[in-house]
């Protein structure tokens, strides 16, 4: 016997996740929306520049959305989405999605100050278990005369030469 055929078959495939978006860009993270791909989805990512391999995924089977924390104020991300099918097959490494983290907002917090004999004394206002100021006060020469994390200190006035403090 040596009949035989040949049958042409598509060749597999799994196919790549699509529709990549970042939403809710913050300053500590991020939510990555996508359209699942053929199989099961992984996530990589990192700074700018950053280029994806199969050991530095970050999380393996996620879904949309995903989100994503413990990020740096201010910083530039590469994202990258990767699907894994049956048999072994996987897509492609799709990205990268990069999105700039929101910069740290401004703090403005109320302080009073006030001179007793050669002493300033300042002090944060409304102080809640929940707020903490770290602050510091420098003199002219860039020296640390106070620097408490929080509530109240008091120092020595700093003075410039050639006046007297005493």
């Amino acid at each position: 016997i040596d009949e035989f055929g040949v049958v042409a078959a598509p060749v597999p495939t799994c196919t790549a996740p699509s529709a990549v978006t970042a939403t809710g860009i913050g300053v500590t993270g991020a939510t990555i929306n996508f359209t699942p791909g053929g199989g099961v989805t992984r996530i990589a990512f990192g700074f700018a520049g950053y280029v994806p391999t199969n050991a530095t995924s970050a999380a393996n089977g996620i879904a949309s959305p995903y989100p994503i924390t413990g990020l740096t104020a201010n910083t530039t991300y590469d994202v990258y989405l990767k699907d894994s099918c049956a048999n072994g097959l996987a897509s492609a490494w799709v990205g990268p999605l990069t999105f700039t983290t929101q910069p740290c907002p401004a703090v403005s917090a109320n302080f009073t100050s006030a001179v007793v004999g050669m002493n300033l004394i300042l002090s944060a206002k409304n102080l809640t278990p929940t707020n903490t100021y770290q602050w510091t006060v420098t003199n002219s020469s860039g020296i640390v005369v106070a620097s408490p994390n929080s509530g109240s200190t008091t120092g020595p006035l700093p003075c410039k030469a050639p006046t007297r403090c005493d």
